[in-house]
């Protein structure tokens, strides 16, 4: 007659899932957690898949055991995409229940600078309109907007005002904005460049003396391109 043998089934570890949110270019740190609200103890192990995603680079399955999940994951989308990893956790010899990791990537932001001037701005002017950030790809509104070369005016600095150099002549400024959007992640610099150029040159009769008082009454900006006041004084030609 045989004898009834009790068997005590043990229960399969369980790691609660997980959610983080990155910035594309960066990486991910996962710190899985037991159910039971305990750490994992520190020989835990892990392997792992993760399906591919067109437009997100830097996944890869993890066949053999990790102590560690982490990877860096590059964006080339508009918009946040969803990345999910199913793990599988070994304590002490011991594997759970599969659980999953959901990373969401969010795009680079872009920005353009708008309200740019067509023309060629006056030495020293201030331009008439501000400057705008111009977002076409990240979370709106942006946490920052870091201007070069221009001067924050909005409550939120997402405008400026540009003031050219006092250079002579022609030349170039260079304006730049970068922002940082709503969740954190930073733009490439957005640049443009701004002609300068003195432009308005005074209006002499013909055989007038140029001197700095024939020239002292112009109301328009003197074009120091063609006048140079600290020479000797000419005669414009008859």
């Amino acid at each position: 007659e045989s004898t009834p043998v009790e068997v005590e089934m043990c229960n399969k570890i369980q790691f609660n899932d997980l959610e983080y949110q990155i910035c594309s270019g960066t990486a991910f740190e996962a710190e899985p957690t037991l159910t039971s609200g305990v750490a994992p103890s520190a020989n835990t192990t892990y392997t792992w898949t993760v399906a591919s995603v067109a437009g997100i680079t830097g996944t890869s399955n993890a066949t053999t055991a990790q102590t560690e999940i982490s990877q860096t994951l590059t964006s080339t989308l508009t918009t946040a995409t969803a990345i999910v990893y199913t793990v599988v956790g070994t304590v002490d010899g011991v594997e759970s229940e599969p659980f999953t990791i959901t990373v969401t990537v969010d795009p680079t932001p872009v920005v353009t600078i708008g309200g740019l001037p067509t023309g060629n701005v006056c030495p020293g002017s201030t331009w008439e309109t501000p400057l705008t950030s111009e977002i076409s790809v990240g979370s709106t509104p942006a946490l920052e907007y870091l201007w070069t070369g221009a001067t924050a005016v909005a409550t939120d600095n997402s405008t400026a005002n540009y003031t050219a150099s006092n250079t002579a002549c022609t030349a170039a400024d260079q304006v730049s904005l970068q922002i940082k959007d709503a969740n954190g992640c930073l733009s490439e610099l957005a640049t443009a460049t701004i002609n300068v150029a003195d432009e308005v040159a005074p209006s002499l009769k013909a055989g007038e003396t140029i001197t700095q008082e024939t020239i002292s009454g112009i109301t328009e900006p003197i074009n120091t391109c063609f006048i140079d006041v600290n020479t000797v004084p000419a005669e414009v030609p008859a």
